[in-house]
């Protein structure tokens, strides 16, 4: 629902290469993943999210106490299920015998100001990184086992490690964990990629062109184009493709522009047969 009446019709019937505005692109394309309807609903009778953009005109009364105190037992509950499992209730103790953490915490407590700084704070007997719970370093192996659990990739099991647990170097034994995993290795793509291979840039005009037919409402088109300016030639060739018609398009085309040293095709059947060979050769 949205107060924003010109929205609407953007979200629920245009597609992405229509919208001109990079704004609304960035918010159709974060939406994409979602199956919804836009609906308009005038500014007033938007409760929730119009009393979130204002600064509260009363205090709160029990009820609003009591609501709020049900929400944040709820999003703990949330964290704490969405918290990788190698961070359990027992841990706390774990990090209470890691000196390092020791001293993280009572950092976090007495120095507000720097630990904000280092994006570090202290919930009840957990260090947390911003919103990652803190490992001791006799749990990182074991953190790390979990978090590839399911064999993926470096970069997803970054991600999934950037919501939930954190300790200096991370990024890195994650990486190495990855690429020493004997399943992965297993599961590799056989056929490796292959080097990008490019080739020469044209020196002048029409001297290195590419050529292809294409129909459009049911005529044919022969399509020369310039690798160095990229201007492309259209010559339009009815119902007629055969070989002798596509070197006549050529003696033409050559006659007008020069002869290139270098014609790059898809290799069709009028490319490819011994009269074109011929000709190119003359």
């Amino acid at each position: 629902m949205t107060d924003h009446r010109p929205l609407v019709p953007i979200l629920n019937h245009y597609t992405l290469d229509a919208i001109e505005n990079p704004c609304l692109q960035r918010l159709k394309e974060k939406l994409s993943p979602y199956m919804f309807t836009a609906v308009w609903r005038a500014g007033k009778h938007l409760c929730i999210p119009d009393a979130l953009s204002r600064a509260p005109v009363d205090h709160p009364t029990p009820e609003d106490e009591n609501i709020c105190a049900d929400i944040t037992a709820h999003l703990q509950a949330l964290i704490s299920i969405n918290t990788v499992s190698a961070v359990t209730a027992a841990d706390p103790l774990r990090q209470d015998a890691d000196r390092t953490l020791q001293e993280l915490r009572s950092t976090a407590i007495k120095d507000p100001t720097y630990s904000q700084l280092l994006h570090l704070s202290a919930d009840g007997e957990l260090v947390l990184y911003g919103q990652r719970v803190v490992v001791p370093a006799a749990l990182c192996r074991h953190t790390l086992a979990r978090l590839h659990d399911n064999h993926r990739g470096v970069e997803s099991t970054k991600r999934r490690a950037q919501q939930t647990v954190f300790w200096p170097g991370i990024d890195s034994d994650i990486r190495n964990t990855v690429q020493a995993c004997k399943s992965c290795q297993i599961l590799l793509p056989s056929q490796q990629q292959e080097p990008l291979m490019s080739d020469d840039h044209p020196n002048r005009p029409f001297e290195s062109v590419f050529a292809d037919f294409f129909s459009v409402a049911g005529k044919s088109f022969l399509v020369i184009a310039d690798r160095l300016s990229g201007w492309p030639v259209v010559i339009p060739c009815g119902h007629d493709t055969t070989t002798l018609h596509t070197i006549r398009m050529f003696c033409r085309f050559f006659r007008e522009v020069g002869v290139p040293l270098c014609l790059c095709t898809d290799g069709g059947p009028q490319f490819t047969s011994s009269d074109f060979r011929k000709f190119m050769e003359r």
